[in-house]
């Protein structure tokens, strides 16, 4: 059976129905949650109130469409119903870089540092494996450092020095191989624009580029000034409309850009003494392409009205921050490897749930509207 022969499930649980491999049975526990159900359409509660948390890392959130949370931690990929906190599918197999396509139909995942994992989550057994190698790669250089899917699940982008590459999900046929540049460490992200349009992609130079997705023809250069090291964009994530990008940097600055002119949206600057995150982190976008979720070096998780440049929201993920240290990527204090900081934020499809998680920390989930 390939790819494109699967049959159609609408519930978005089916998706795993072929449960992978599990490395323990007992799912991670239940620490707190709200008494009644989670909210949905209809059923809004006080923007910020907590309503779920459970004892899992997870450095990678997406909402499916009928509200099922899929996260990616240290013990692979789990599935969970959020309104009680169940786990619902369990793959140990599928960690570290991951990426689950928007349709919910396939997942890819760097299981070495050259090779990509592309597999058809409605049958397990179905999968293929696409080398992503530079002419270096026998010394050790040019591994995979981001994937990303684009809106019809069709493509897959895959970013290694000094390349970045687009895949056919269908066969796993290469169709563009742009010269991106140097990767000098896992904290870079790349990302399709909703329309299938664009790419954008970060190198450690400070900019992001965006190219045409189809001819590889670069449209538009972001630059983060001024020119600090801790200015390198971490995340990426353009507007459901495509009209906008927000860029989140590793000095915990984060950015908006208006991509019909280039110019920015909204610029939130941290103050001279946070400290340098250059963890791979996620920011969400609500489904009315207005408002923005971010998680912070301070421990908490914010939501911005873009189009007013208004911080609406305020949540404490982790109390207190966690403790920087200095690393080699910077002579300033670092948040690099530090377990508990948030990296990773999701916003349902219905624009009524908050999810924030982070490497070695906790999965919690809160009400947005």
């Amino acid at each position: 059976m390939t790819f494109d022969e699967t049959h159609d499930k609408s519930p978005a649980t089916a998706e795993f129905e072929h449960r992978g491999p599990r490395a323990d049975r007992t799912p991670p526990a239940v620490v707190w949650r709200a008494d009644g159900d989670v909210p949905h359409a209809g059923r809004a509660r006080t923007p910020g109130a907590e309503l779920l948390r459970i004892a899992e890392d997870a450095h990678t959130l997406a909402f499916c469409a009928d509200g099922a949370l899929i996260t990616v931690g240290a013990s692979g990929t789990r599935l969970w119903d959020v309104r009680d906190g169940r786990e619902l599918v369990h793959l140990s197999d599928a960690r570290g870089i991951v990426a689950i396509s928007p349709d919910g139909r396939y997942m890819a995942n760097v299981p070495g540092s050259f090779e990509i994992a592309l597999r058809s989550l409605r049958d397990i057994e179905e999968q293929r494996t696409i080398l992503h190698r530079s002419r270096w790669w026998k010394r050790g250089f040019g591994d995979v450092s981001a994937i990303a899917f684009s809106a019809d699940s069709r493509r897959l982008a895959t970013a290694g020095d000094p390349d970045t590459r687009v895949w056919s999900v269908a066969d796993a046929a290469e169709l563009l191989r742009i010269k991106t540049g140097p990767t000098e460490f896992h904290g870079l992200s790349i990302a399709f624009s909703p329309d299938g349009r664009y790419l954008a992609t970060t190198v450690t130079d400070r900019l992001v580029h965006i190219w045409n997705s189809f001819d590889g023809h670069k449209v538009q250069r972001l630059d983060h000034k001024p020119h600090a090291y801790g200015r390198v964009a971490t995340a990426l994530a353009f507007s459901p409309d495509s009209r906008r990008l927000a860029t989140l940097c590793a000095d915990d600055s984060l950015w908006v850009w208006d991509l019909a002119t280039g110019s920015l949206a909204l610029c939130v600057l941290p103050d001279d003494h946070t400290p340098r995150c250059f963890e791979a982190r996620m920011v969400a976008w609500h489904p009315g392409s207005t408002l923005l979720a971010a998680p912070c070096a301070d421990g908490s998780v914010r939501v911005w009205d873009v189009e007013r440049c208004l911080e609406l929201l305020c949540v404490e993920h982790c109390t207190p921050p966690p403790r920087s240290r200095r690393t080699r990527w910077s002579g300033e204090d670092s948040l690099l490897g530090v377990s508990g900081i948030p990296t990773a934020v999701a916003i349902s499809r219905d624009g009524t749930l908050l999810a924030s998680g982070g490497a070695g920390g906790t999965l919690r989930v809160w009400a947005l509207a």
